[in-house]
């Protein structure tokens, strides 16, 4: 029911629920931008209970601490909610993940008009209420940055990133690759440096390293992931021509992936083998 109630809520902010499900549209699949991010943050690994302890059920699972003036990811937008002739309380009471799941149900719009991706690009950056649990589950806000990624709006992605801050490391993993894309790196690179709670994998580190000017750093940082064997093949073998395109000179490259990352893309474009972009979904 509360699902249900969101994608209604969706569809009213949309004002054209006759448009979301037409015939041109009957082919189209939704398509996350979470199939192609790069694998550029460690994942935090939840902590397993111990068997002997049981589980206090009449506790929440999460306490939740708003700050005084209410500010959540959720909260900010690029352009306020009445000059879409829209109401900032529309989002009414549904949840983060109510709200979620009903955009990610909307086609991608590849075939749908101009005008309506247009307005659901306004409508996504937009200043709203935030949903009732978003000072505990910012999964809405992610599915705005995912959805608009999706639809190549990179610079009003990275802005609304930039307002909340991107040294979360889920939201760090998105504006990173947005500045892989949009030419930007260095500057997420020195996030990576200078934000404790990013803990970036090896390849983006490797990268950021070189990127930085530390070479034999990054030299020195692969050699300790390919003997504790966490690359792979593919990884070790792009990376390797990445820092060392000389010594590699004539061996043959990892076959580039259907669905590449922006790492991988800008890793194949910097050893010269740029992957062609008719296919590639931003």
């Amino acid at each position: 029911m509360a699902a249900s109630s969101a994608l209604r809520r969706l569809a009213c902010g949309l004002a054209v629920l006759q448009f979301l499900l037409p015939a041109a549209w009957a082919s189209d699949q939704p398509l996350s931008a979470i199939d192609w991010l790069s694998d550029s943050v460690a994942q935090p690994q939840a902590e397993p209970v111990p068997k002997d302890v049981a589980p206090l059920a009449a506790l929440p699972s999460e306490i939740a601490v708003l700050p005084l003036d209410g500010n959540t990811p959720d909260s900010a937008g690029l352009l306020p909610a009445e000059q879409l002739g829209l109401d900032p309380g529309l989002w009414g009471r549904s949840s983060a993940a109510d709200l979620a799941r009903a955009l990610s149900t909307l086609p991608d719009g590849t075939n749908a008009p101009p005008v309506l991706n247009r307005f659901l690009r306004d409508l996504l950056t937009a200043e709203f209420d935030p949903p009732i649990d978003a000072a505990i589950d910012d999964r809405f806000f992610l599915a705005r940055i995912d959805r608009l990624l999706s639809m190549g709006h990179l610079r009003e992605a990275d802005e609304l990133i930039r307002r909340v801050g991107p040294e979360e490391s889920r939201r760090f993993r998105r504006a990173f690759d947005i500045a892989l894309l949009m030419g930007t790196e260095t500057e997420a690179c020195r996030i990576i440096e200078s934000a404790p709670d990013i803990s970036p994998t090896y390849p983006a580190r490797i990268f950021c390293l070189a990127r930085l000017g530390n070479w034999q750093v990054a030299a020195l940082t692969l050699g300790n992931a390919e003997a504790l064997g966490i690359l792979t093949p593919e990884e070790e073998g792009l990376l390797l021509h990445f820092l060392d395109p000389d010594l590699f000179e004539g061996d043959s490259l990892p076959a580039p992936p259907r669905l590449p990352s922006p790492l991988q893309f800008r890793l194949f474009e910097a050893v010269g083998d740029r992957i062609p972009t008719e296919q590639l979904p931003v």
